[in-house]
């Protein structure tokens, strides 16, 4: 069932909602009846469409997105697909629980690198006593 959220972005060509990071397939959008000048109902119309989420500095969610499949691409020596290195980040994001754009999170370059080693390399990185190696 898709979220009822209002913003989100195309990510490599799924929308992602920016509040609980699920992937639609499209753009949500909501229809209502056309009214006419008489009165009269005519076809549907879309009455809504999703905003693109973006932060304070307006840094949109797939450029942030997109930074941290990047990285975290980049930090595997490309040995990772695009499609588990989405998987992955959006799993961090929803981990994360807090929505792209909030005040209580920094959304730069540099925190999405964060994100990607705090909540996927640093697991990465255990040896077999469970320590970071």
């Amino acid at each position: 069932m898709p979220c009822k959220h209002t913003k989100g972005d195309f990510v490599h060509g799924m929308w992602i909602c920016a509040e609980c990071f699920t992937a639609l397939p499209e753009r949500p959008v909501r229809y209502g009846m056309a009214r006419y000048s008489d009165g009269s109902q005519g076809r549907q119309e879309i009455v809504w469409t999703a905003e693109i989420a973006t932060d304070i500095d307006g840094t949109g969610f797939s450029k942030f997105f997109s930074w941290m499949v990047h990285y975290l691409r980049l930090r595997s020596f490309w040995s990772i697909s695009k499609q588990d290195a989405r998987q992955q980040c959006l799993e961090v994001l929803r981990d994360m629980a807090e929505p792209f754009g909030s005040d209580d999170a920094s959304w730069g370059k540099d925190d999405a690198k964060e994100l990607v080693c705090e909540g996927i390399l640093a697991y990465w990185d255990e040896g077999p006593s469970g320590a970071n190696t």
